[in-house]
């Protein structure tokens, strides 16, 4: 079933598109005309979906949420912008657990897991006018109903689907009115960091975890911590307690 026409008083604008290459990037490509409003757009298939490190992400018709929030208000968040990845996290987290057994994880920076294995992503990005922020364009992918065959050989060992853990059959349409409602009732989090990453890691699966992380092709090992107020990764080795702005998990998923 197509996803149903959904309103929210903080939305300026929805758009629905039945195929599209990417929504984060119809964003950007719209950020002009969307300057100052806040935008959702909602992709029934996407032919080029991404995620992080341009990385391509599945999204066959019909299957998932597939979505981007352009904030363009940025006067209520832009202090915040670099939590926007945690705190959607959180979100999804809440609107999964309604419906799914066992309970979802994050994994830093921005994927969140059932059972380890990947259900949802989360990609934020900017746009700027010269050193003023003109946008965040939130873009969230979640495997809603795609069945494990029809992933790619190589993720099929690695993702998963909502319907894979619930016994009920899982609207879309109130998923999404779910995110939609508990991302900006809750936007207050944004505003009190401690609390945020009090959330996200007692969500997080690999808090005292031996991992590795690979920044900029190095990589680094050590015991994961948790992250500081501002979303960096803290990992301690022989070296001490090193933050980490950028990177990925290798292990222990």
């Amino acid at each position: 079933m197509r996803i149903q026409a959904i309103q929210h008083p903080r939305l300026d604008r929805i758009i629905h598109h039945d195929r599209i290459d990417s929504t984060n990037t119809e964003a950007r490509r719209m950020c002009e005309k969307w300057a100052g409003s806040n935008v959702l757009l909602v992709a029934e298939e996407q032919t080029g979906g991404r995620g992080r490190l341009q990385r391509p992400w599945h999204s066959p018709p019909g299957t998932g949420l597939w979505f981007t929030l352009f904030l363009g208000r940025t006067g209520e968040i832009d202090r915040f912008s670099s939590l926007l990845s945690l705190y959607a996290a959180v979100i999804v987290c809440d609107i999964i657990r309604q419906v799914s057994q066992p309970a979802p994880q994050v994994k830093w920076p921005n994927d969140v897991l059932i059972n380890g294995l990947k259900v949802a992503g989360i990609l934020t990005e900017t746009t700027w006018q010269g050193d003023s922020l003109q946008a965040i364009i939130l873009g969230v992918g979640m495997n809603v109903s795609t069945p494990g065959e029809q992933f790619p050989p190589e993720l099929q060992a690695l993702a998963t689907s909502l319907s894979h853990w619930s016994a009920g059959q899982i609207d879309r349409s109130v998923l999404l009115k779910d995110f939609l409602d508990h991302f900006f009732a809750e936007y207050s989090m944004l505003q009190d960091p401690v609390t945020l990453t009090r959330r996200w890691e007692s969500l997080c699966g690999h808090i005292d975890q031996d991992l590795t992380v690979v920044h900029t092709g190095i990589e680094m090992n050590g015991k994961f911590l948790g992250i500081t107020a501002e979303g960096q990764a803290r990992l301690f080795n022989r070296d001490g307690v090193t933050h980490i702005a950028e990177g990925e998990i290798t292990n222990p998923y």
